[in-house]
């Protein structure tokens, strides 16, 4: 991220100081130093390829939490011997985790009730 910002800066203001920045952020080899002020279109493609980092960064975020989930799937399956009318206390016991009923006294179930009743409301 803050190499792209350097990179940013540099496409905006043609500042060489910014150049300086990135490359010492994400070494090259001294045969790849490209004076980016007067080279655009690497600049540009360099730009793309933080670009690119960032995007692939956030799908592989993305795929590590829908794998977690497929994980987590088939340890249930697994520990409830492939029962799909297992229940969920069984589920939950599959994924070390417990549920039990609130008392309807407590703070605690009156706030669920209202994030509830404020998210069906029209």
């Amino acid at each position: 991220m803050e190499a792209e910002a350097a990179l940013l800066e540099l496409k905006s203001s043609n500042n060489s100081a910014a150049g300086h920045r990135f490359y010492s952020l994400i070494p090259h080899r001294p045969q790849f130093i490209v004076d980016l002020v007067k080279n655009r279109r690497i600049l540009i493609e360099k730009i793309d390829l933080c670009q690119v980092r960032y995007h692939f960064s956030c799908c592989f975020a993305l795929d590590f939490v829908l794998l977690q989930m497929l994980q987590d799937m088939l340890t249930v399956n697994e520990l409830t011997n492939w029962n799909v009318r297992a229940s969920i206390e069984a589920k939950y016991r599959a994924l070390k985790c417990h549920i039990k009923t609130l008392d309807d006294s407590t703070s605690e179930f009156k706030t669920i009730v209202d994030l509830i009743q404020s998210s069906t409301d029209e």
